[in-house]
């Protein structure tokens, strides 16, 4: 046990969070391991921290609908491979409930409930059971279901009436930094954007002078 968790430390990426370099999985049972026989360990709770926050915060996880995506094409858990797998959804709620019970962190009960109320809505099939995953693809274009662009974000909040959440929706999502993705199965295709947290929502907040139930209240 000992080694095993030595042996993931060692892999730990301490500025990106994770345990590879690209591409990068969730792999929620190194976090589970080191949870269950180490977490006395300081390193190993910066490690899980570090993990579960990176993939919250990135395009990995799916900042509108909820859920995760498969696995992220970089390092930096901003471009996921968009297709979504009941399998990973159901292990990282494990997971991140495992988590929120050592550190009650509001973030991590926030990921849970959307990542299960996704499950509930998009992959619960009307006759029982559930479907195991949902396509990368829509309309032969890689991850269009998930994709936004500036003007589309405009229109949405426009046409809802809430024109004056337009920067503050754009700042949030990393859009106001420019396009981040690129279909590379369709370079005619104008880049756009994958959606992300440019820092910790609890941070966001306090940046906005809110607490995080204010925070989250308006992001809902």
């Amino acid at each position: 046990i000992e080694t095993g968790a030595a042996t993931l430390l060692s892999r730990f990426d301490a500025k990106l969070g994770g345990f590879s370099g690209r591409p990068k999985f969730p792999m929620p049972i190194y976090s589970d391991f080191l949870m269950e026989t180490s977490w006395e360990n300081p390193q190993v709770q910066k490690a899980v921290k570090k993990t579960l926050d990176s993939m919250l915060m990135g395009g990995m996880y799916d900042q509108v609908g909820g859920g995760f995506h498969r696995y992220s094409t970089d390092a930096k858990w901003l471009v996921p491979h968009f297709e979504k797998m009941l399998y990973d959804n159901g292990q990282l709620v494990s997971t991140y409930a495992k988590a929120y019970e050592l550190t009650g962190e509001a973030t991590y009960a926030k990921v849970i409930e959307e990542t299960l109320a996704y499950v509930d809505r998009e992959l619960h099939a009307p006759d029982g059971g559930f479907f195991s995953a949902q396509d990368a693809e829509t309309n032969h274009l890689e991850g269009e279901t998930y994709l936004w662009r500036e003007a589309e974000i405009r229109k949405v909040l426009e046409d809802a009436e809430m024109e004056g959440e337009i920067q503050f929706a754009l700042s949030l999502y990393g859009v106001d930094k420019g396009t981040n993705f690129q279909d590379p199965h369709h370079p005619e295709v104008p880049p756009t954007n994958v959606l992300f947290l440019g820092n910790h929502p609890e941070d966001i907040a306090k940046k906005y002078g809110m607490s995080y139930t204010e925070y989250q209240v308006r992001v809902d």
